[in-house]
């Protein structure tokens, strides 16, 4: 029956599902982790070749997935499982790079103007709704014209690097990077003279800046709007 949608509580439990639906039906699950916490949404299932990147494809337990509905050019991490708890336990660098490959994939509008946040800081919005949201590892954008990141003030929406001697962000290739929105806070102090980058540009030298850009070229776009810095 395509007719009727069928949901779940979470992702965990409809990947897990022996339920063999037929492609073209409608899924929904009400939560990522658990229900209402963000990252609910609904898709469609499909068959063929795939790659279950956590966030737009989701591969099911007879194997075939589910390609979810991603509307829209503001894209929520919580989406792919990213939990925003703050904890040392919980460790949203992989849901986070998943939900930053899929947004700059679909960036469309190609902002060749260093003033481009006249187009909002960026062609794409990746969202940071509320929290905490701790990394291990550098945030890699490659390629990419136009990206905005954004939370819900410097107050409510973090970033927290927890690593030593890197970057909160690489960039790779010219980047039109914007935050709104956001605090940006390193958790543990790095051995780069005490603090470590928060956007590094490859082909730069990391030593004592707080953002690094390899100028090569046309360079690296930058802005920041309503945010705060703690510890770099």
């Amino acid at each position: 029956d395509l007719t009727t949608p069928f949901t779940f509580k979470t992702v965990a439990l409809m990947q897990a599902s022996t339920i063999t639906f037929p492609v073209g039906k409608e899924i929904s699950w009400e939560g990522y982790h658990v229900e209402l916490d963000g990252g609910g949404n609904i898709g469609v299932v499909q068959a063929g070749t795939h790659t279950d990147d956590g966030g737009s494809v989701f591969t099911l337990a007879g194997g075939n997935y589910v390609a979810a509905v991603l509307k829209g050019d503001r894209l929520s991490v919580k989406k792919f499982g990213a939990i925003g708890s703050g904890l040392p336990t919980t460790n949203d660098t992989t849901a986070l790079q998943s939900a930053i490959n899929y947004a700059v994939s679909q960036v469309t509008i190609a902002i060749t103007n260093p003033i481009f946040a006249a187009y909002g800081g960026g062609s794409v919005e990746i969202y940071f709704p509320a929290g905490a949201y701790r990394t291990t590892a550098p945030l890699v954008l490659t390629g990419v014209q136009g990206v905005k990141l954004s939370g819900d003030g410097l107050v409510s929406s973090s970033i927290i690097l927890d690593a030593t001697s890197t970057e909160m962000f690489t960039v790779n290739g010219y980047v039109g990077l914007s935050f709104h929105g956001l605090g940006l806070t390193t958790g543990t102090v790095s051995n780069n003279n005490g603090k470590p980058n928060i956007v590094y540009e490859a082909g730069g030298s990391k030593t004592n800046k707080c953002f690094n850009f390899y100028t090569s070229g046309s360079g690296t776009r930058f802005n920041m709007v309503e945010c705060s810095i703690l510890g770099f």
